[in-house]
């Protein structure tokens, strides 16, 4: 191998790692701003479910209808609704469809005492990181258990991966790109 060879070697592995941690980089932010834009949906989702549970509480309803409204919800929008009570114990849950498997998490993993709207990011024993939107709920009188104090809307957090998989065909093509461009530009100079 000459000299120029190797050189042009290096080069172009030096763009190809410039061009990894771009992708890390641009990863990381992305991740971050993926969390909030879902912290925002589960806020708009969780508000109306609150006032809708709150209304569906004061007038002559039961439980029943409460729950198969919550489910309803879960379902339209895929997320989980979880009832807790002012310990951040589960009361009730409900998954997005019949089948998926329920969220088990400690109970100092959920907030306690929501008096105001509160969003937030909660592991769950299984490892999964679920992010969340929870709105307090005054007693309701007709929900037969006694200390429902908030409601939490949760959804799964999508990993970087998910991110990755979506940024791989851009960045490759951006890649390749930059790549034959520096080359070209670099045999240019080299004569």
């Amino acid at each position: 191998m000459t000299l120029r060879t190797r050189l042009f070697g290096i080069y172009a592995l030096i763009v190809v790692i410039c061009l990894a941690i771009a992708a890390i980089a641009t990863i990381a932010l992305l991740q971050g701003y993926r969390d909030r834009l879902t912290m925002e949906k589960l806020d708009n989702i969780a508000r109306p479910i609150s006032v809708q549970i709150r209304s569906l509480s004061l007038v002559t309803t039961t439980a029943q209808n409460i729950w198969s409204s919550l489910e309803a919800q879960a379902e339209k929008n895929n997320v989980y609704i979880l009832l807790i009570d002012s310990n951040g114990k589960i009361i009730r849950q409900i998954p997005p469809t019949t089948s998926t498997e329920p969220i088990t998490v400690s109970n100092t993993a959920i907030p306690t005492n929501i008096t105001e709207a509160v969003q937030g990011k909660i592991r769950i024993d299984d490892g999964r990181i679920f992010i969340y939107a929870a709105y307090p709920l005054t007693k309701l009188s007709a929900i037969s258990v006694a200390s429902v104090d908030a409601i939490v809307v949760a959804a799964p957090r999508t990993g970087s991966l998910s991110v990755l998989a979506g940024l791989i065909v851009p960045f490759t093509i951006g890649g390749v790109i930059a790549l034959i461009t520096s080359l070209i530009v670099a045999i240019i100079f080299a004569r």
